[in-house]
């Protein structure tokens, strides 16, 4: 599961070092400077990488789509089963428009007992074990709005299995991608055949922490949302 995450500039930065070496590029097209997102829901807009010809594009997608051949309007769908995505006929147009979401990491939340002896929800914020920036699997399409007319790249999240250190508190977690895997994962190769690799996280990659019960208003948007309490 993912439900929110954060993402602010140094996302972007380190994912740039990160992939220059891979593609041999040191130019991508503009994007907002000065991110600063540590609240991002579903319906928000931010910063995405994908690889629609021989060159890495940075690009603004929002979270979240509607499928294409929709009908009438749904509820956002902003998450994507990895094991299912070939057989879901809301994915079938998208399962070739990859896409790496580059994130400080995400929040998920445990049952816990409060002082009252109530029971409540304690947030934690899940990161990279060795603190870089952490690449998220992704899928996209372009969607227009019939209303208004608005065109939008629209993206979903791919999530798996949670690993041994995910479980105690959720049962699925996102698709971690490494950067040796971006090369193939951005490639037209039948997702198939993607998804065995993508979906063995090892326990040792990711850690977490408790934060502010802060992060559960989605208007709160602050550094101090991703800070250890």
């Amino acid at each position: 599961m993912c439900g929110r995450f954060v993402q602010i500039d140094q996302n972007i930065e380190r994912m740039k070092s990160l992939l220059n070496p891979l593609f041999s590029l040191d130019t991508y097209p503009p994007h907002p400077k000065g991110l600063e997102n540590y609240n991002v829901t579903p319906g928000s807009t931010v910063v995405v990488a994908t690889k629609p010809n021989a060159n890495l594009e940075l690009s603004q997608m929002k979270w979240g789509l509607i499928p294409s051949w929709a009908k009438e309007k749904r509820k956002l769908i902003f998450n994507a089963r990895s094991e299912t995505i070939t057989e879901r006929p809301t994915f079938k147009t998208v399962v070739s428009n990859r896409a790496i979401i580059p994130i400080e990491g995400f929040y998920e939340w445990k049952k816990s007992t409060q002082t009252d002896g109530k029971q409540g929800k304690q947030p934690y914020f899940f990161h990279r074990a060795d603190s870089d920036t952490m690449l998220l699997a992704g899928l996209y399409e372009r969607q227009v709005n019939h209303d208004t007319g608005e065109i939008t790249d629209d993206f979903v999240i791919l999530t798996m299995g949670a690993n041994s250190f995910m479980k105690p508190y959720h049962d699925r977690m996102p698709v971690i991608i490494e950067p040796d895997q971006v090369e193939n994962w951005l490639s037209n190769a039948p997702i198939g055949s993607h998804i065995k690799y993508l979906t063995h996280n090892p326990a040792s990659s990711i850690r977490c922490y408790p934060v502010s019960d802060q992060v559960n208003r989605v208007t709160n948007n602050h550094r101090l949302l991703m800070q250890p309490i």
